[in-house]
């Protein structure tokens, strides 16, 4: 995502957009469901209105990449 980040920066959009850590949110060791959740719960809490924040996942079979939008 360091690319991505740099392509923001650099189009001044970094306030448009979150990242969540993934080693919060991953599969393997990460916790079970119930801390996972609360990371993501947290992170959205500390969104800014209107933010969009990805969230990298790995489910261990692959990576996946969700986009939330905060209300």
């Amino acid at each position: 995502m360091s690319h991505l980040y740099g392509v923001l920066r650099k189009s001044k959009m970094v306030d448009m957009v979150g990242f969540m850590d993934s080693t919060k949110t991953g599969a393997i060791g990460c916790g079970n469901p119930i801390e996972r959740s609360r990371a993501i719960a947290d992170r959205l809490k500390k969104a800014k209105r209107g933010q969009i924040i990805l969230l990298p996942y790995n489910s261990g079979y692959a990576l996946f990449k969700y986009c939330i939008h905060a209300l």
